[in-house]
């Protein structure tokens, strides 16, 4: 009997296959497909289309890296997204609703937020955040 079966006999199925897991804190990193695009579809593609962008920003999926990352904004000193760095990522500041604060316009977003807050739940920025965190990666 080889090593691996002797450990399942013994310490059975379920805790064998948990020793041969990775730990959770070895999760999949943020993906812009799987995890940050699903919330801009949900919040602001229906403004951000082909159609008729709103800011020239499309934001539907297969564009959203292209217009966002390293590409300045048209309303503040600050690209949309700065690869590693949401502070200086201007679409954080839109979602926080403090881009007054860095030389920004209009109102935060998405477009129905009440002014000084943003309409995304806590845990969706922070999702967004993430992925800006971990370098904005087209994946």
């Amino acid at each position: 009997m080889s090593g691996n079966a002797t450990v399942r006999r013994r310490l059975g199925p379920a805790l064998a296959l948990a020793l041969c897991m990775p730990p959770a804190s070895a999760q999949a990193p943020v993906s812009l497909s799987r995890d940050v695009q699903p919330i801009l579809d949900r919040y602001c593609v229906a403004c951000h289309l082909y159609e008729s962008p709103q800011g020239d920003l499309l934001l539907e999926a297969g564009d959203t890296h292209a217009a966002t990352v390293d590409v300045p904004s048209t309303q503040a000193p600050l690209p949309r997204v700065a690869p590693g760095d949401p502070e200086h990522s201007y679409l954080v500041h839109k979602l926080r609703g403090t881009q007054l604060q860095v030389g920004g316009s209009g109102a935060p977003m998405p477009f129905n937020a009440d002014t000084g807050t943003s309409g995304l739940a806590t845990d969706e920025r922070r999702l967004i955040e993430a992925w800006i965190r971990a370098g904005a990666p087209d994946n």
